[in-house]
Formats: C-alpha cells, sequence, structure tokens
C-alpha cells in the first residue's frame, strides 16, 4: 500500500528504495544479519523522511522512529547539521554568502543563501507586547535556517501575533529544533538541542511556535518535549485566530506548497489554504498533490542533489505553466530549494512564508 506513495519508489522504482525495502534493511542491520556498508546506508539515506507511508499505512508503524534508529549505524552528521548547532555562525556565514555577486558555476549552498533574496537579519532577543492588554505569552523559535535566510518571516510573525493580541518572547539562549542531528543518527545532539530549548522557553511562555512546519513536525513527533508547540499556519487557523485578521484585497495568485511536513508531519492539508482566506480577492492554486515532496527533505537539497532536483522539476514544470506571483509555502528548505531551482529556470514567481503574505495585506 505504500509504494505507490514512496516518492522515492516512484524516481527509482527500486525495493530497496521504498519504505517496505528499508525496514527490512534497517532490520537487518540492527540485527547484524548484515554490514552497515556503502549500499546499505545509501539506501537508508536516500529517505526522505517525508512520512508520506506513516499516512497511509494501515498498521501505522512509525517508520520515522525505524530510519532514525538505522541512521544511528553511522552518525557523521553533515556539515549543515554541525551548523545548525551554532545558529549565530549559520547566519553569519549566510550573510556572507548572500553578498558575493552571481557567478556561472557557484557553489549549490551559495546559491540556497542568495535564493530567496532577504538581506533582514533576526529579530532580536526580547519580549514583543501588543497594543493592547495581552490574550497569552507565545515563544518564537527562531530556527537555524530561518534565522539565517528567511527573517522577514520572523519579523512578520511577531506584528502578525501582535496584532491578533500575543505577547511574543524571543529567549536569547534558544537554538536548533534538533531534526537534522536526529535524523541524521546524532541523537545525542539532539537531545542537548531539545533540552537547550525547553530551558529556554520553559516557564515563560504558553505556547512556543515556529515558522518552519519542519521544526514543528520534528516537535510533534517528540515526546519528551513537554512543552506545547505549534506551527504558526495551523495556529493562525485555529478558532481562536481564524476571523480576527482583517487584511486588505490582493488582486494576485499564488501557488500554494504543502511540504510533507505540514501534510503529513502535521496532519494539516487544509490549513495552509485556510490561513490566507483572511486576504480577499487573492486567487489560490495547489502547486502539489499530497505526497509530491519537493526533494528538500533537512539537507537532502545538498547530501542528495540529484534526486533533489529529480523530485523538484515537476514542479518547477508547473509553475512554469501557471506562472503565478506568489510561491507560498510553509517549510524554509522547500522554500530555498524551490527558489533556487526557480532563479535557475528564470521563473521570477517571488517566494514568501504565509505570515509574509498576510503581514503585507495588514
Amino acid at each position: 500500500m505504500c509504494l505507490p506513495h514512496c516518492p522515492t519508489y516512484r524516481l527509482y522504482l527500486d525495493e530497496n528504495a521504498s519504505p517496505r525495502g528499508r525496514i527490512a534493511l534497517a532490520e537487518a542491520l540492527l540485527k547484524g544479519d548484515i554490514q552497515p556498508d556503502a549500499s546499505a546506508k545509501q539506501h537508508i539515506d536516500q529517505c526522505l523522511l517525508c512520512l508520506r507511508c506513516e499516512q497511509v499505512c494501515p498498521s501505522q508503524v512509525k517508520y520515522h522512529q525505524i530510519i532514525d534508529t538505522a541512521r544511528q549505524q553511522w552518525s557523521k552528521p553533515s556539515g549543515s547539521a554541525q551548523l545548525a548547532k551554532r545558529p549565530k555562525l549559520f547566519s553569519t556565514l549566510n550573510r556572507l554568502a548572500q553578498a558575493i555577486p552571481n557567478a556561472p558555476f557557484l557553489p549549490v549552498s551559495f546559491r540556497l543563501a542568495k535564493a530567496l533574496k532577504t538581506h533582514q537579519t533576526a529579530p532580536q532577543a526580547g519580549i514583543y507586547p501588543p497594543s493592547g492588554k495581552p490574550r497569552a505569552r507565545i515563544g518564537l523559535l527562531l530556527g537555524c535556517a530561518t534565522r539565517a535566510a528567511q527573517a522577514s518571516a520572523l519579523h512578520a510573525a511577531i506584528r502578525l501575533l501582535n496584532t491578533l493580541g500575543y505577547t511574543v518572547v524571543i529567549p536569547a539562549q534558544q537554538g536548533c529544533c534538533g531534526a537534522l542531528a536526529a535524523h541524521q543518527g546524532d541523537q545525542a545532539a539532539a537531545i542537548t538541542m531539545a533540552d537547550k530549548n525547553h530551558q529556554a522557553f520553559a516557564k515563560n511562555v504558553d505556547i512556543v511556535l515556529t515558522t518552519a512546519s519542519g521544526c514543528a513536525s520534528y516537535w510533534r513527533q517528540q515526546a519528551s518535549f513537554a512543552l506545547p508547540t505549534n506551527d504558526i499556519v495551523v495556529f493562525l487557523t485555529q478558532p481562536e485566530n481564524a476571523d480576527r485578521l482583517t487584511c486588505k484585497p490582493l488582486r494576485k495568485t499564488a501557488a500554494l506548497h504543502q511540504p510533507c511536513s505540514l501534510v503529513n508531519g502535521l496532519n494539516q492539508s487544509d490549513a495552509l489554504a485556510s490561513a490566507l482566506k483572511p486576504i480577499p480577492e487573492l486567487t489560490t492554486y495547489p502547486l502539489s498533490d499530497p505526497g509530491d515532496c519537493c526533494g528538500a527533505s533537512g539537507d537532502h537539497l545538498l547530501t542528495h542533489r540529484k534526486q533533489a532536483e529529480a523530485l523538484r522539476q515537476p514542479l518547477l514544470d508547473k509553475l512554469d505553466t501557471i506562472r503565478p506571483d506568489y510561491l507560498v509555502t510553509t517549510n524554509i528548505g522547500c522554500a530555498l530549494h524551490l527558489a533556487e531551482g526557480m532563479n535557475a529556470s528564470g521563473l521570477a514567481t517571488q517566494v514568501m512564508h504565509p505570515v509574509e503574505l498576510l503581514e503585507k495585506q495588514l
């Protein structure tokens, strides 16, 4: 049942590239029946952890736990996972990359740094109160990649939440959500990051929100993370918030990219379209069907470049056909991956986080 839903199986038509095949590989690895050689690592590492198989599995197998455990056999974090442990350095390097002039044959990491064409710096740590009586205190996770490459979404989130009557709290000692480390088998680093964030946000806020649905999805999977958490787009669609935003009309078109983390990880296939309903006259189109992963998947856009490009291409083809004014997506990795591809293809569509579009129309 899972095979037709798996992006890598559809791409390679190889049983080893399917959830069922990878479960068999993981079992053999953990039992010691096979060695953790390059072939086994390739098949395990090609998994996007898009979680589509979990969505359709009648037995509700926790596939992500099996893959994360199998990856502990190698546990050699990539450079981006190492940078995620030092988000301020990540941001500094990203700004340096943005300053380098465009030139042929720029490394992919440089093209990604320049993809969203934003030069804002992340909000400072502190407390951002609303103009009236606060309804609640919300912690805002800056993240690692979002802080570095999509700071504009963080500023927009603060203004939106303030408009809705919430106090926004940004602790200085927060860090990466831990997803990159966990999905590369470095569970010790992931636990350390979770503890750091728990200490930073605990007792200061009623809930922690993130503008990256990948972070929210990962935290949703972690029973040990005791604080209430959510993705900001899902939060905006909740009954207590949905009817409180008043936006100016916008006679534009927007293609809606629904990341796997939103649709599969958070089980929110309608949240993105619902979140944009406060904008009158905005015409929206779905960019993809559930399960059509763009290929970004954490740092797969760097470490599995050919696979990432192959999975992205159908989405670029559709964008080339519909030519929307905006492409809206809820996850920073997807935004960077799609924007970099669009820039290379000469597509002029602006890539935005939904909170940026909402804030723009306040």
